[in-house]
């Protein structure tokens, strides 16, 4: 019915991956719903003849999808909107895993590509090494997520933000400052003293630029 077109969001997911997508049984999918207390149906592609065709119109009304590439199939997402905005970011991953680079917006390498929305929305951002360490996975998205209260799914260089328009700046505000260490770059916060998500404390000059606080800063942000 057509109130549920409110209710739902439609993505594509490569063709070549939906078998490890379903899973044997529709195990992975069954996995994927219980975590993001969503209910997801794949979208079967009918031919456009006779009854099919207007099938096929009536879904495209009622889902008012956008045209998705050729290698691709639907998958409604249906469930409250954070819910379903947490399965479109785990999707995301599982497809960027098995696809590199399938989220890039195009061929020219940008390091962000944002949803101007300010309601519910997804950013994308791109470091230039991997967000998670090898051995303690997802342990800076959750440290990230947390402190800016937005969702956070990572997959190598790839960061997506999921969130109200203000939690995703937020969060890509938090991104670059704690990641701009390891990454070679010099750390520079305008106007602290200014923030109400921010306290400045003094440490003595000896200590400012010692290794040891780094560590021990980095240690502490993410306990």
């Amino acid at each position: 019915p057509a109130p549920l077109s409110s209710e739902c969001r439609v993505l594509g997911v490569p063709k070549a991956m939906m078998g490890s997508f379903l899973g044997k049984g529709m195990t992975n999918l069954v996995r994927l719903m219980e975590a993001t207390n969503c209910f997801i149906i794949p979208l079967r592609t009918q031919e456009r003849e006779g009854a099919s065709q207007s099938m096929d119109d009536l879904l495209e009304v009622m889902f008012d999808r956008e045209k998705q590439k050729e290698a691709t199939n639907d998958v409604a997402v249906f469930g409250r909107p954070l819910a379903r905005l947490a399965a479109e970011l785990k999707i995301m991953v599982q497809i960027e895993e098995k696809f590199q680079g399938f989220n890039q917006v195009d061929a020219m390498g940008q390091s962000e590509a944002l949803d101007n929305s300010d309601g519910l929305g997804v950013d994308r951002v791109w470091l230039s090494e991997n967000f998670e360490q090898p051995d303690f996975p997802r342990r800076r998205s959750v440290a990230l997520a947390e402190s800016a209260g937005c969702m956070v799914e990572s997959c190598g260089k790839l960061v997506l933000l999921g969130g109200r328009k203000d939690a995703r700046t937020r969060g890509r505000e938090y991104l670059q400052w704690s990641s701009a260490g390891r990454l070679g770059k010099k750390v520079h916060v305008p106007d602290v003293e200014r923030r109400r998500d921010a306290v400045q404390l003094q440490v003595p000059r000896s200590i400012a630029q010692h290794s040891w606080l780094f560590e021990q800063l980095n240690k502490l942000g993410l306990e």
